[in-house]
């Protein structure tokens, strides 16, 4: 029994030890090391949950989420160009939520901790890379004849995005962030524990990044999802409505200073526009492969390898089934994180957990960080939170 457990803290150390470093990889740039990262917490997570196996109760939510790795792996298989990387991605991401469900509250607390700590530190370098490594990026694409529009308006504008290839995605990885540190701030304001603290230097640092991100959809989705937290939560008063003025005020310094771009292409109406277009093309896609889709990492438009809406990318790769068992993954997460908000003792924590994820959702409504393993892998840990039966100490 012992080495059992000293097999299981081995591995969830392993595990911790990914989910740290996960938002510092991209995929698409950092190929090797994501492919290494992805095998490491694949193999870690497997073992862990064949070790926890006396343990383990399925649910629902179990049954709907192996359908839809179902659906991916045979997207993957069927189609022409197999995407085995992206087979290994969405594995790991599954594995991800499970080892979530059934770890043990120590555990738990151990892998909130390393989020958060993790978030704290992107944010750092995010900082870092706005102050320094953006006038010196700029300074070698201008040496070396590189041009590529949007990366000198991230870098030209004084935009937060490092380590991200976005300020959208960074974006949306901070909101869930803050949401559940939101959740444990509130949860743990009388007891002032190091969940409190930690979650307090993270909101702190993260609402400065994401501010200098200056993403009018990033920020417009953090409002609505603060103000169901404080809304589930019973903290709308008068003082809050003062907070709710003075973000809404922030969201229009950023359009302001979006819209006064001298280039088209940086202003907020062209993004509009163009997910419009991408959008349309994307329902023509729909329609010449309603069933089966065109296979994961297949999709292509005429100006863009995503969407920018996930509902209808899911739907374009992996066809009716997929965009299906997706839709019932969201309709569970919904209807039990509001029962966890009226029904747990923890109901802070819970309400933020909820928002975290109801802002990815959101999120993904205008943008692709579903695809991108270096944000979606918050939102598989949020929704294994959201289905055990143990939270916070």
């Amino acid at each position: 029994m012992k080495g059992r457990n000293t097999i299981r803290n081995i591995l969830w150390g392993t595990i911790l030890g990914c989910v740290f470093f996960r938002p510092f990889i991209f995929e698409k740039t950092l190929y090797i090391p994501n492919l290494k990262l992805e095998g490491i917490l694949f193999l870690a997570s497997l073992i862990y949950i064949l070790n926890a196996r006396p343990k383990i109760s399925y649910n629902s939510l179990d049954k709907i989420i192996f359908l839809f790795f179902l659906t991916v792996t045979a997207s993957v298989l069927s189609s022409p160009h197999k995407n085995l990387n992206a087979a290994l991605q969405y594995t790991s991401l599954f594995l991800l939520y499970y080892i979530t469900r059934i770890s043990e509250r120590q555990e738990k607390n151990a892998l909130l901790l390393t989020i958060i700590i993790s978030a704290i530190c992107i944010s750092l370098y995010s900082l870092y890379g706005l102050l320094y490594l953006s006038r010196y990026t700029l300074e070698y694409m201008h040496q070396h004849n590189i041009n590529y529009l949007f990366a000198e308006e991230f870098l030209g504008r004084r935009r937060a995005f490092y380590p991200f290839i976005s300020p959208n995605l960074l974006a949306g990885y901070l909101i869930m962030v803050i949401m559940i540190c939101v959740g444990m701030f509130f949860d743990k304001l009388k007891t002032k524990n190091l969940h409190f603290y930690i979650s307090l230097i993270c909101i702190s640092i993260s609402l400065v990044v994401l501010f200098l991100t200056k993403s009018v959809g990033g920020w417009t989705v953090f409002i609505i999802c603060l103000f169901l937290f404080m809304l589930k939560s019973g903290f709308l008063n008068k003082k809050m409505w003062f907070l709710f003025v003075f973000l809404i005020i922030m969201l229009g310094v950023i359009i302001a200073i979006r819209a006064r771009s001298p280039q088209y292409f940086t202003k907020p109406s062209f993004s509009v526009e163009k997910r419009l277009t991408y959008w349309k093309e994307t329902a023509n896609i729909i329609r010449s492969h309603p069933f089966l889709g065109v296979g994961i990492g297949n999709f292509h438009l005429k100006e863009s390898r995503t969407a920018h809406n996930s509902y209808l990318q899911i739907w374009a790769e992996t066809g009716i089934l997929g965009i299906v068992w997706w839709l019932w993954i969201v309709a569970i997460f919904i209807k039990r994180g509001i029962k966890n908000i009226f029904s747990r003792k923890e109901k802070y924590f819970y309400a933020g957990i909820f928002a975290g994820g109801v802002s990815f959702l959101l999120h993904n409504l205008i943008d692709f960080s579903f695809f991108v393993g270096q944000v979606a892998f918050l939102w598989w840990i949020i929704l294994g939170l959201t289905t055990h039966k143990d939270m916070l100490d």
